[in-house]
């Protein structure tokens, strides 16, 4: 179908949907993840030799504490993060070590921390991921894989140079948050190339015609506010997902990283952490443990341990890539009722859908009856990188 064909239909069908971001996991829950790997990747470290992890983080712009890894301009150390904080900023908050690594970059540290953290939100930094979550490709499927391998590539490489230890693992987050992406079912399906079709016609068609230059302008958040319905709806209902190595458990997405037992459901997102989860408690397991041996090669890399040639990407083969017991929503213009409902629903919560994006949980959305089930459309490049194939 015409991009612009497309763009109209989608426009007369789903002329409730606005700009809304489509994450994998929330801000929190990246960090969380990135905490809890980086822990694990540091035991892993000195079950093999004893006071290793010590020894290198009292290397050049890291310290020996939560926050471990600096962040360096001028060869000055102007601010501390915990790995699970870089984890979460970079690619919902910042796309690239340089930005981070910028003393600019300052005045955003410590409502950035409180942000992903969890402690708080900020008006700046929710406009500033917003921006980017409107077209973000390298969250989603092999696009994801990609970006995970090429960012990955680079921490093993710079890792064993002299004093850039601290570098490699702000590398390793970048690449960490496109890999832990592919953990949320919505984010193993969508891959944007529809998405950066429309924002491409928009940017060709934004200095033509006043009709054709206002559907260009409104072109990438249509589009993105499209994918926010099916990410989100995959995203809650979920799926049993499998990997290469044989794993398989419930998977999720964004705001259902620990799924807390009743008991626990008012407490705080901190008071969470300590609550049991049985629900996705599997699902943590599996993500903790793979996000660990991809950090743990980084660490070892520095200490002159090569990674086994065709093994460097060897996490990737804890990437979920076969999926079942799965729903694909009704199509958005086949429930305009609905949607309208849940707009309702959600402005009397103070929750408008154009800022939290389509909620599945209220029940007034539906899902096709028929089983959804697969591989995802990367599998092979997951089975080449991680040595299969």
């Amino acid at each position: 179908m015409p991009i612009r064909k497309l763009f109209l239909t989608l426009s007369l069908t789903c002329s409730l949907l606005n700009a809304t971001q489509a994450f994998a996991f929330e801000s929190y829950e990246h960090s969380e993840i990135g905490r809890e790997a980086f822990k694990s990747a540091l035991l892993k470290l000195d079950k093999a030799k004893k006071g290793l992890s010590k020894k290198l983080l009292s290397s050049v712009h890291l310290t020996n504490g939560p926050e471990a890894i600096g962040a360096v301009a001028n060869n000055n150390t102007f601010a501390n993060f915990t790995f699970g904080d870089l984890v979460a900023i970079y690619g919902d908050y910042a796309t690239s070590v340089e930005e981070v690594n910028n003393p600019e970059f300052a005045v955003r540290v410590n409502r950035l921390k409180s942000v992903v953290r969890g402690l708080g939100s900020n008006d700046l930094e929710r406009d500033h991921s917003i921006a980017l979550a409107i077209n973000n490709p390298t969250h989603f499927s092999l696009r994801a894989a990609q970006s995970y391998v090429q960012w990955h590539r680079k921490a093993l490489l710079i890792a064993g140079e002299k004093d850039r230890l601290w570098e490699a693992l702000h590398y390793e987050a970048l690449a960490l948050h496109s890999f832990t992406d592919l953990y949320a079912f919505g984010h193993m399906h969508d891959d944007r190339r529809l998405t950066d079709q429309v924002v491409a016609w928009g940017e060709k068609n934004a200095n033509r015609s006043s009709a054709t230059s206002s559907i260009a302008n409104l072109a990438s958040k249509l589009m993105g506010a499209y994918v926010n319905f099916t990410h989100n709806a995959f995203n809650w209902k979920g799926a049993i997902l499998k990997n290469i190595e044989g794993d398989a458990w419930r998977g999720f997405g964004d705001k259902n990283y620990r799924v807390v037992d009743s008991y626990c459901k008012t407490f705080s997102k901190a008071d969470k952490l300590n609550c049991t989860d049985a629900a996705t408690e599997r699902q943590r397991q599996i993500i903790v443990h793979a996000a660990s041996l991809s950090i743990l090669d980084v660490l070892n890399s520095s200490t002159g341990k090569r990674v086994k040639l065709g093994k460097e990407y060897r996490a990737m083969c804890h990437l979920p890539v076969t999926f079942w017991a799965a729903n694909k929503p009704i199509p958005p213009e086949n429930q305009k009722a609905a949607i309208a409902q849940l707009q309702s629903a959600m402005k009397k919560q103070g929750r408008p859908i154009e800022k939290h994006g389509f909620d599945f949980s209220l029940g007034y959305l539906k899902f096709d009856k028929q089983e959804y089930r697969g591989n995802v459309n990367y599998i092979d490049y997951v089975k080449q990188n991680c040595g299969i194939i």
